[in-house]
């Protein structure tokens, strides 16, 4: 049995695919978003807990041009419910700014940028 993802997060990734506000040159994209609580695999398949401490990673990848990778890059995550921006959004990075990859690797932390989401922001509520 799977359990609702809290509301910021079903916002938060709604965000991500439909009201990104992504200013990246077309090389660039947002090539995965792991939501985190304490351990997940790669298929995402460890179900997430209402109010428990919540974080995700972002990972940018490059697509051509593996010479030159793009440097300094920062991430802020958006969360939006019902068109409003939610409480606490945007939220910053809590690490340094990455290099996008060609392959970003989920077991190298600085492949991605992390964030925690505000403790209100981890309530249950509906896919």
């Amino acid at each position: 049995m799977r359990f609702p993802i809290p509301v910021f997060l079903t916002a938060l990734l709604t965000a991500l695919a439909a009201h990104a506000q992504i200013n990246f040159p077309p090389d660039l994209s947002i090539n995965r978003v792991e939501v985190v609580q304490t351990i997940q695999d790669d298929g995402q398949n460890v179900p997430l807990t209402a109010g428990k401490a919540t974080a995700v990673r972002a990972y940018v990848k490059q697509e051509g041009r593996p010479e030159s990778l793009i440097a300094n890059i920062t991430i802020v995550l958006r969360g939006f419910k019902d068109g409003a921006e939610l409480p606490g959004s945007p939220i910053r990075a809590i690490n340094p700014a990455i290099t996008a990859r060609p392959y970003p690797d989920r077991a190298l932390a600085e492949h991605a940028q992390n964030f925690v989401l505000p403790a209100g922001g981890t309530i249950a509520g509906p896919l």
